[in-house]
């Protein structure tokens, strides 16, 4: 994680797959303001684990057979916001995982 963040410079990233990786990964994607979404961490500390880290378990994720993440940009070319999605395999919707600001 530390050379995602100070070397590779990341704005963002989707995952750890587990809560125990997300909650290690936690303090480090928080200090440097990284957003981190990990769609399969399930423990509830996650949720408290900072204002960039963001808690949304997808329960049944079979039902699910593709993703999309958005990133946008201010007029620095900054990142500004990052949305992440999956797309159901039934109806072929995409569905919000995340909607986060960046300061």
């Amino acid at each position: 994680m530390q050379k995602l963040v100070n070397v590779d410079k990341i704005v963002a990233i989707v995952g750890g797959q587990c809560s125990g990786e997300t909650l290690a990964a936690a303090p480090v994607a928080e200090a440097a303001r990284i957003v981190l979404i990990p769609p399969l961490s399930s423990s509830p500390d996650v949720t408290g684990a900072g204002d960039c880290i963001s808690r949304d378990y997808l329960y049944g994720l079979e039902a699910y057979d593709g993703a999309v993440c958005r990133l946008s940009f201010d007029g620095n070319g900054d990142v500004e916001g990052i949305a992440y999605a999956l797309k159901e395999v039934q109806s072929g919707a995409f569905v919000k995982v995340a909607d986060v600001t960046v300061d």
